[in-house]
């Protein structure tokens, strides 16, 4: 069992990441001009915090299968 999960470290960690992604994403949407230059960085950071949110996803999923394999299974 992952003790990061089951403790709620990783609860926060994701929150913080999904923000993260939000927030660029707000910020790219809402620019009256494309600012070219913070546009690779930005993408960057999404995709770190995507890929993180990615693998949380993942192991809780996992930890769930074992605690509900029927129900996981049949989805």
């Amino acid at each position: 069992m992952d003790e990061k999960i089951a403790s709620g470290e990783a609860v926060e960690n994701f929150r913080s990441h999904y923000a993260n992604i939000k927030q660029i994403a707000m910020n790219i949407k809402s620019q009256d001009e494309p600012d070219i230059d913070s546009l690779v960085p930005q993408v960057d950071a999404a995709l770190k915090s995507y890929a993180f949110c990615k693998e949380r996803l993942a192991a809780v999923r996992a930890l769930l299968g074992e605690k509900l394999p029927v129900e996981l299974n049949n989805a």
